[in-house]
């Protein structure tokens, strides 16, 4: 199919004869590759390499028939891991279809739960950031927590267990603190998405925290709940701004949802348990995947790799 590319895509076209096509796309994503990327990399705000510069990266360059053969097994190994990753998918999808049946669309609550505000179900603050933050992080074992994005994105989309990042008891002042069981919502970046937190620290004023009141929701409930598709319609038809939406505190508060009666959502907690289990043991399957994928691409180009002749 023929395509046409803007001036900031480079066309990597393998030569016929000398260059497998599978074998340049797994080289390109290499370690060794990449280190050559990123020196070669132009720093500036706009990052990126010039074609020039490009044309001077090296690939390992075996025969065509030893390339057709690594390339056959990379591929094998990435398939085994597109597949794991499609076995989360459904788990996350499972749990969104059980909580339909259980408790019906949030949008028309069929069901007719009662609607409460955000307010009446959770204590609603937003997160708060020292600056310059630089002058705060720290090494320290006595630092605290600092939760960034990239930590959810960590610990497998749902959780927050560890951050990468702490900061100083000065900065923590400045902050917004939080503990495990409290709901974060970004309020720009991942727009509106729900987290859970495993652990205590501070978050920055890109988060909202919702901590929940004493007896007041199930935490499984609430977590599909403020994921749902209906939430999330929601809060973009509130949030001002025409391209880039924002969450804010008083837009949270007001807004209404089902609450279904407890019992009823400590029973769909019970049924998301199973289910995170098994997501628990896929996860770190993937894990030992993408460990030995790394480990077969590290030793693919640097001309360790056993093959089997054919």
């Amino acid at each position: 199919m023929p395509l046409v590319f803007q001036r900031s895509v480079a066309v990597l076209r393998p030569r016929s004869g000398q260059v497998a096509s599978r074998f340049l796309f797994h080289a390109i994503q290499s370690e060794g590759f990449q280190a050559q990327l990123a020196r070669a990399t132009n720093q500036s705000s706009q990052a990126g390499v010039y074609l020039g510069k490009l044309k001077n990266l090296c690939i390992p360059l075996v025969p065509l028939v030893e390339q057709q053969r690594i390339a056959a097994i990379l591929d094998q190994a990435d398939a085994l891991r597109a597949k794991r990753r499609a076995a989360l998918a459904q788990l996350d999808a499972l749990a969104q279809s059980i909580f339909l049946d259980m408790f019906g669309d949030p949008a028309t609550n069929p069901m007719g739960w009662p609607r409460r505000s955000l307010a009446d179900v959770f204590d609603i603050a937003r997160g708060g950031s020292p600056r310059p933050i630089d002058d705060f992080i720290t090494d320290s074992p006595d630092g605290i927590n600092w939760v960034m994005i990239g930590d959810a994105t960590d610990s497998g989309g749902k959780f927050i267990t560890r951050t990468k990042k702490r900061i100083k008891p000065e900065g923590a002042r400045r902050s917004r603190a939080v503990k495990p069981g409290d709901f974060l919502l970004t309020n720009s970046m991942s727009f509106g998405r729900p987290y859970i937190m495993k652990t205590s620290g501070c978050i920055h004023d890109g988060w909202l925290v919702l901590s929940p009141r004493a007896g007041a929701i199930e935490t499984e409930y609430f977590y599909t709940l403020l994921g749902s598709a209906a939430m999330y319609a929601e809060f973009v038809r509130l949030a001002p701004g025409a391209t880039v939406k924002n969450l804010n505190i008083d837009l949270v508060r007001g807004v209404t949802v089902p609450v279904a009666p407890l019992e009823l959502q400590k029973k769909y907690a019970s049924l998301v348990a199973e289910i995170d289990e098994v997501r628990g043991r896929s996860l770190a399957s993937l894990a030992r995947m993408d460990d030995l994928f790394g480990s077969l691409q590290t030793r693919a180009f640097s001309g360790t790799l056993a093959l089997i002749p054919s």
